[in-house]
């Protein structure tokens, strides 16, 4: 009973972040679409996808660009933020290095929701700061795995459902719910849902500590950032 309570709310939040979608998007065709001609396009079918938009759902990921793109049911190519993090999706960005960095940093206040942080869609205790958040967390949390880790050994999973989402996202988390909460709210996550206003803080922050340090080359940035931590660290928030 529990997973099918769960699989409705995904599927609620999802479809209604679709429907929002589809209302601006315009019938063009692909070759009219502004795509950084460098883009690396995935097809990613793990459970972490959410897979409801289409079969043919697109993953579109470069220095200068993440999004998806389908075909909805009105043959309407739809191009939008990504929605939530896939496996393959952060492998790809992580491989950037600090190139990514700025483009990420641009985007941790893009006023679009979704599912922020880690879900593990087998899990029956979700809890709504991660549904329907500000996408802009994901952002954030790129920038600290790029900075966190040297590089990512991808591991073949064992097991089906809960223990097979675990397993597969091992080498992507460095926190447990991989999201971000204000400080004083750390007693009750969540009421610490992050606001359009957080976001804009949270963005000036990683911004300040990316002027700062973006001429040191990949090594020292993170070597500096092991003994530093994340900027957030002396702020009012916070990652959990």
């Amino acid at each position: 009973m529990k997973k099918i309570i769960l699989s409705i709310i995904l599927i609620l939040c999802i479809c209604c972040c679709k429907v929002t979608h589809e209302k601006s998007g315009e019938r063009v065709g692909k070759s009219n679409m502004n795509i950084p001609s460098d883009v690396v396009v995935i097809k990613d079918s793990f459970e972490t996808s959410n897979d409801l938009y289409s079969s043919d759902i697109e993953f579109l990921v470069s220095r200068n660009y993440i999004g998806i793109r389908y075909v909805n049911e009105g043959d309407t190519i739809i191009e939008e933020p990504v929605f939530s993090l896939t496996p393959n999706v952060m492998k790809e960005i992580h491989s950037y290095g600090k190139e990514v960095i700025p483009y990420l940093i641009s985007h941790i206040d893009m006023d679009k929701n979704g599912i922020a942080g880690f879900v593990n869609p087998y899990e029956s205790n979700l809890q709504n700061m991660v549904i329907g958040s500000l996408l802009g967390v994901n952002y954030a949390y790129m920038i600290d795995l790029i900075m966190t880790k040297d590089s990512i050994m991808d591991n073949v999973p064992f097991g089906i459902g809960y223990d097979r989402w675990n397993e597969k996202m091992k080498p992507y988390q460095i926190y447990n719910q991989c999201v971000i909460i204000r400080k004083e709210d750390k007693g009750n996550p969540p009421k610490s849902r992050m606001t359009i206003d957080d976001m804009k803080t949270i963005k000036a922050i990683y911004n300040k500590w990316w002027e700062s340090n973006k001429d040191e080359n990949l090594d020292a940035l993170r070597k500096k950032w092991r003994e530093e931590g994340s900027p957030l660290q002396n702020s009012p928030y916070m990652w959990i």
